[in-house]
């Protein structure tokens, strides 16, 4: 629909909330590649086409908040460091990883044991991405029909 727009907003909480750094979520989404995408992350933002976003990831930085930090800690302000790098490797970051499109993480399979089916069994699925990240299911329970 031309000039649609959607908007929303979540919070992500789980036990390890108080440890920023181990936070993650997946958004998923449809929308044409030339479509306008802006992405507000706890207060940093990044926008642009679909497209862009297929093109590589990206990553946000608390700087503000790291000199802020290593200031009220450490007594650190801007220039002091010999090297001003340590705001970048000490800050909070979030990584908006490339987009891709839904047939780059799907596949359907079938499979077909020729052994008879005894008694109760279980199978899993695992994968492996062409990148070596892997997955994997939990047991898929089976009976023998008798």
């Amino acid at each position: 629909m031309h000039g649609a727009s959607a908007e929303f907003a979540f919070r992500s909480m789980s036990e390890t909330a108080a440890h920023r750094w181990q936070n993650a979520d997946v958004f998923e989404f449809e929308a044409a590649p030339e479509t306008l995408l802006r992405l507000k992350l706890n207060g940093l933002e990044c926008s642009g086409k679909v497209a862009d976003f297929a093109v590589g990831s990206r990553e946000l930085w608390y700087r503000d908040e790291c000199v802020r930090m290593l200031r009220d800690r450490c007594g650190l302000s801007p220039g002091s460091p010999e090297r001003d790098d340590v705001y970048h490797h000490m800050a909070y970051k979030a990584k908006v990883h490339r987009a891709v499109p839904e047939a780059a993480w799907t596949a359907e399979m079938e499979f077909e044991d020729d052994e008879p089916l005894e008694r109760e069994a279980h199978y899993r699925v695992r994968v492996e991405q062409r990148n070596g990240q892997r997955a994997w299911s939990s047991p898929v329970w089976v009976r023998p029909a008798f």
